[in-house]
């Protein structure tokens, strides 16, 4: 969350709840006649492409693109936390460390708890419960069905579709929900400019002619009051400095989303590198090949199925 240990760490106190116990408290929550005036709150922490396709039935999911957004979202809307006994989780449990760890440390909160495990573990006890939709996870299928319900629609269309793909725009890589139809109309990018440089390229210039601009997102509210808001918008640009900040920590953080194995998603970083310092660093390459093989600081769906767990 670029916030120092020093003054937030995962290992500061937090209350663990069991997938059992969550699922009493869940329900317990649900059987109120009036949830907004309840003193519990669901909190989905988790970024807002996940939330998207699935999540728990009157939970808060914040309209937040990636992790390093949550504290300035606490910090904006901390009314909505008041005297509230927080019941937050996230997908394996490893963001939620820290996470209810900086909004214990408001003083806003009457209780923070989180399910032990993740919202996945809780799906294998509790497939058919209280989650609604699909769950996201980190591989080329992006998504675990556990139900019927289908929460996601189409982008473009409107019609419900859960089955995300990489924008078709080069250089950039993120998720689109875009349904058959829609893709045979050839509306396969994440948003209008991603769109409109596609198409421009199509009709002549060379893809290294086209940069990473995120026009939509400067104009998405970062940090919206309430629940999640859809919206299509993926990414914005990024300084270099930022580019570094994030390889520092991508074993830890299970940013490879890209539907790759491990060592080819470290490949891609490598050439990344070079484009950006003259001289290639072994030592980054180095600190990511040991954060990678300590098994603990990497989230259970990474590497599912792909049997290429630490190796560099």
């Amino acid at each position: 969350m670029w916030i120092s240990p020093n003054k937030i760490s995962y290992k500061d106190p937090v209350n663990y709840s069991s997938p059992g116990e969550f699922h009493k408290e869940v329900e317990k929550f649900l059987t109120q006649p009036d949830q907004k005036q309840s003193n519990t709150m669901l909190l989905d922490y988790r970024n807002f492409y996940e939330s998207k396709i699935g999540q728990l039935q009157g939970c808060l999911a914040p309209n937040i693109r990636k992790f390093s957004y949550f504290p300035s979202y606490v910090d904006k809307n901390l009314e909505l936390f008041r005297e509230k006994r927080v019941l937050m989780y996230c997908t394996g449990g490893i963001h939620c460390e820290r996470g209810s760890a900086y909004l214990k440390a408001k003083g806003v909160c009457k209780d923070v708890f989180q399910v032990k495990g993740g919202i996945h573990k809780y799906l294998e006890e509790f497939p058919n419960a209280f989650y609604k939709g699909d769950l996201f996870v980190f591989d080329k299928g992006y998504a675990l069905c556990y139900n019927s319900d289908m929460l996601s629609q189409c982008s473009y269309g409107g019609a419900q579709w859960d089955q995300y793909k990489l924008c078709s725009t080069p250089k950039c890589h993120h998720l689109v929900l875009t349904c058959p139809s829609c893709q045979g109309q050839g509306f396969t990018a994440c948003c209008v400019t991603c769109q409109d440089k596609g198409d421009r390229q199509a009709s002549g210039p060379t893809q290294d002619s086209f940069k990473e601009e995120r026009e939509c997102i400067a104009q998405m509210a970062m940090h919206p009051k309430g629940n999640f808001t859809a919206c299509t918008a993926l990414c914005e640009p990024r300084t270099k400095a930022q580019c570094w900040r994030g390889w520092a920590i991508a074993c830890v953080s299970g940013a490879f989303s890209i539907p790759q194995t491990f060592s080819e998603s470290v490949g891609a970083m490598y050439k990344r590198m070079s484009r950006l310092q003259k001289r290639k660093s072994e030592t980054l390459l180095s600190v990511i090949a040991i954060v990678a093989n300590w098994s603990p600081c990497l989230p259970p769906t990474l590497h599912r199925g792909r049997g290429e767990r630490g190796k560099f």
